[in-house]
């Protein structure tokens, strides 16, 4: 199972992989295109305050995914993620944050 909601929450099943495709506007509203040299960057830590990540991986367009053997390094519970736009000019922007929930399946 792979769900985003309306909250940008991520829900997925340990052991199950996900793929899903990102949308950066600009500060117009327009479609954002990104340049050779920016970087998209996916982490989820045990909660937002920490230092540390839990994964971390980088991303080159707007597509973004999580591998199963990835979801299985997870225990059952709640994470929070966020996706963040580093530029060119290394300006560090949040795309969207939001929890990543591990679950067990359909009868959660």
């Amino acid at each position: 199972m792979f769900i985003i909601d309306d909250e940008n929450n991520i829900y997925l099943t340990r052991g199950d992989s996900a793929g899903f495709d990102l949308t950066i506007t600009d500060e117009e509203g327009e479609p954002y295109t990104p340049r050779p040299n920016d970087v998209i960057v996916l982490t989820i830590k045990q909660n937002y305050n920490n230092v540390g990540d839990l994964l971390r991986k980088t991303f080159d367009n707007l597509h973004a995914d999580i591998t199963s053997e990835e979801s299985l390094k997870f225990n059952f519970g709640t994470y929070f993620y966020d996706v963040r736009l580093i530029d060119e000019t290394l300006t560090d922007t949040i795309i969207c944050n939001g929890k990543f929930v591990i679950g067990g399946g359909t009868n959660e």
